[in-house]
């Protein structure tokens, strides 16, 4: 919209500018008025140029340190935004000055090799980008029942995780769970179809084309309905995505 404003204005300009220089033996007065109109329609291009070029505003960030976690408030609700501990078994707390640890940030954990166990609170409802990205020794994780978004790359090359419970999580993005290559067992406990971003979500994984194949337990109900979703169908297809019924199995 403003670059058609901006475009419109230019062209204003141009013709009062034409019109103004054909009317040369016209009076002086008139003359002044065009100019005047002229100046007034470049104040306003000026204006309109400025706006256009404006940059958003972005926030500030306002990062915390704890004993083992950098972290944010916003809105009165807690982001990690990094592990800054050195144990292998993590338990990120439910609460930091009061607000509840709603997130795992970008890249929180990142590259945190020596990292074998993560306990989550139930007040965790998204895993952002990359955030446990080439946590190699990672065997398990909780995801909790409030998580609603399992972001892009969440899971990336966590190698040595071969289990993974998502809970009641709606979404997993492109590359989650990329380069997991023990994983052979996914439980689903949403009662709704979770979307899968691409099927490099499982990416270099034993569900992928040419894997050696893993399990998908999710509700009876919703297993024709994985068999044909986009994304998960193409791994259904390859014959290395199996879904089996969560009722009466040992994941119930």
């Amino acid at each position: 919209m403003k670059k058609a404003i901006f475009t419109i204005l230019i062209c204003s300009a141009a013709a009062m500018a034409f019109t103004s220089c054909s009317k040369v033996g016209n009076t002086e007065s008139n003359s002044d008025a065009e100019n005047s109109a002229v100046q007034e329609t470049t104040a306003v291009v000026e204006e309109a140029t400025a706006e256009a070029t404006e940059k958003p505003t972005e926030r500030v960030k306002d990062i915390q340190t704890g004993d083992d976690f950098n972290y944010e408030i916003i809105d009165g609700e807690a982001v990690i935004t990094e592990y800054t501990g050195s144990s292998d078994v993590v338990e990120v707390p439910a609460e930091i000055e009061g607000a509840p640890v709603t997130k795992i940030g970008t890249y929180a954990f990142e590259a945190q090799y020596d990292i074998t166990n993560v306990t989550l609170p139930e007040s965790i409802t998204l895993i952002a980008e990359g955030a446990f990205m080439d946590c190699s020794s990672l065997e398990s994780i909780n995801i909790s029942s409030g998580v609603v978004t399992i972001s892009e790359e969440a899971f990336r090359g966590c190698s040595s995780l071969q289990f993974l419970d998502v809970g009641r999580s709606k979404s997993i993005g492109n590359g989650a769970m990329e380069n997991c290559t023990s994983l052979a067992t996914l439980v689903i406990r949403a009662e709704s179809l979770v979307s899968l971003g691409n099927i490099y979500a499982l990416g270099n994984t034993p569900f992928a084309s040419g894997g050696t194949g893993g399990t998908v337990y999710v509700p009876e109900a919703l297993i024709s309905e994985y068999q044909a979703a986009t994304n998960w169908s193409t791994l259904y297809a390859a014959g290395t995505c199996n879904f089996v019924a969560i009722e009466g199995s040992e994941y119930e």
